[in-house]
């Protein structure tokens, strides 16, 4: 599953991934912001952050 449509903040994109989505889109959080770079970097790491909380609560195989 991945999920775009309304994605503007890095908290968006944490709980869009921590949910399970498999990806999710932030084109205009980032094209609107002063620094491109730092906005991806931000967005990016949000992205980890909630696939990393998504699958800490998937059970071991």
């Amino acid at each position: 599953m991945m999920h775009a449509g309304g994605v503007s903040s890095p908290a968006d994109v944490y709980d869009i991934m921590k949910v399970g989505a498999s990806g999710t889109g932030s084109t205009s959080g980032i094209l609107g912001a002063r620094s491109l770079r730092d906005a991806a970097a931000e967005f990016i790491e949000a992205a980890r952050r909630g696939f990393n909380a998504a699958t800490a609560r998937l059970p071991a195989s």
